[in-house]
C-alpha cells in the first residue's frame, strides 16, 4: 500500500472511531467557567453538574453524590451550598478550601493542569467525620470526561 492509500485508510477509520465513541452532535458543552454546584446536606455532598447543554439548573442537569468529577485545563467554579448545617469543603491537592453555609452562596475556582485522583475531605462543625463527607476528586481529560458523563 502505498502512502496515500495508507494516509486515506487511517483517515477513514478515525472517522469511523469518532462516529462510534459518539463525537457528533450528542457531546456535552464545556462551558468556560464550567460550573459545578456541591451542596452539603444531611451530612452528605449532592453535586449538580450542567448536562449536555452546558448550563447549571437546566432540565438536563447530573447529579452524584460524595464523589467529584473535573476536567482537565479547564477553569472550574465550584458552587457552595448548604441546606442545613456549616460545611467544610477541602480540596487539599488542589490548594482549595471552602465553606458552605446555610442561606448563603460561596465560590471556589479550580484549574488542573494535570489529571489524577485526589483527596475530597469534607467536615461538619460538630467535629464527627461524616463518612458520606469523604470522597475523590477525578481529574479526566476531554474524552473520559465526556464518557463519564454519559454513564450518569
Amino acid at each position: 500500500m502505498n502512502g496515500t492509500r495508507l494516509r486515506l485508510a487511517c483517515w477513514i477509520i478515525g472517522c469511523q472511531i469518532m462516529v462510534v465513541l459518539g463525537c457528533n452532535d450528542s457531546s456535552f458543552k464545556i462551558s468556560n467557567p464550567y460550573q459545578i454546584e456541591i451542596k452539603g446536606q444531611d451530612y452528605q455532598w449532592h453535586i449538580q453538574y450542567p448536562g449536555k447543554d452546558g448550563i447549571l439548573y437546566t432540565t438536563d442537569d447530573q447529579f452524584s453524590q460524595q464523589n467529584l468529577q473535573l476536567p482537565v485545563k479547564t477553569e472550574v467554579e465550584i458552587i457552595l451550598k448548604s441546606e442545613d448545617y456549616l460545611y467544610f469543603l477541602e480540596l487539599p491537592d488542589l490548594q482549595q478550601i471552602g465553606m458552605a453555609v446555610p442561606e448563603q452562596t460561596h465560590y471556589l475556582r479550580i484549574y488542573s493542569n494535570n489529571t489524577g485522583l485526589f483527596d475530597l475531605r469534607g467536615s461538619q462543625m460538630c467535629a464527627y467525620t461524616h463518612k458520606d463527607l469523604l470522597g475523590k476528586v477525578s481529574v479526566y481529560s476531554p474524552f473520559w470526561f465526556e464518557f463519564w458523563q454519559n454513564r450518569l
